[in-house]
């Protein structure tokens, strides 16, 4: 998602709740498609420590779209 956010419209919203990650490539990959989608000037929000479910139900509640990563490593066979 972070990496079509940066051809979102400006001032755009985006929040992210993401604690681990799988690999440390995974974790590269996210820094940079984060920072690449702030410079095009979307707000991202990022959560990384673990939120209470009470919190994480308001967020998605509230939220415009809502997307669930699978997290599949694309090189394994």
């Amino acid at each position: 998602m972070l990496r079509s956010a940066r051809h979102f419209r400006t001032g755009t919203q985006v929040v992210v709740v993401a604690q681990a990650w799988d690999t440390p490539r995974n974790r590269r990959e996210f820094t940079e498609h984060l920072a690449a989608a702030r410079r095009e000037g979307v707000k991202v929000r990022w959560f990384h420590d673990q939120l209470s479910q009470q919190a994480l139900v308001q967020m998605l509640s509230r939220a415009d779209v809502f997307a669930c990563p699978s997290g599949t490593n694309r090189s394994a066979s």
